[in-house]
């Protein structure tokens, strides 16, 4: 059984489990509008992305973009717009949780790996952008039909691109 500690904030409505994981897909975005968001709409990738290309050069793209519009490039993010969370956050506040992810990761990808965790799909692995260890990064991983993003908790290590592991290719 699983204990939850519900926060409400203006932008969202986020919880966190004392014991457990939680699922993205059980977390809600709130607009300032106070429409709401499902994350199910935060973490797939838009149409617009999918147009032309291999499944692996759209799957980049929908990466680049979710890292992008989540807070974790150089790029301004918009703080009354509704963000994907990862699994655990460790914060409550959207400046402070934005302020952590700024400029963490490069917006380019470095890599891409067939299969998400062990299923169909990508997972996408991009550099730290200031290293704290030039050995690992973070991955966003999604399923086949380029839906389901999510920013991995764990840090992915970027050997396995270089070496090809994984089934794991690397990106110019």
């Amino acid at each position: 059984m699983l204990k939850c500690i519900a926060a409400r904030r203006p932008l969202i409505k986020m919880a966190l489990f004392v014991f457990g994981t939680l699922m993205p897909d059980a977390l809600i975005a709130q607009r300032t509008d106070g429409t709401a968001s499902t994350t199910t709409d935060l973490r797939t990738c838009p149409s617009a992305l999918q147009v032309e290309g291999t499944p692996e050069q759209i799957a980049v793209r929908c990466a680049e973009d979710f890292v992008r519009r989540n807070g974790y490039t150089e790029a301004p993010v918009d703080p009354s717009s509704p963000l994907a969370f990862e699994a655990i956050e460790w914060t409550d506040s959207i400046p402070r949780l934005l302020a952590e992810r700024h400029a963490s990761l490069e917006g380019k990808a470095a890599g891409i790996c067939a299969g998400d965790r062990g299923a169909p799909g990508y997972t996408v692995a991009f550099r730290r952008h200031t290293p704290t260890s030039a050995a690992t990064g973070r991955a966003v991983t999604m399923s086949p039909q380029f839906t389901k993003l999510r920013m991995e908790h764990v840090d992915f290590i970027l050997a396995a691109i270089a070496q090809r592991r994984l089934n794991c290719d690397p990106l110019s």
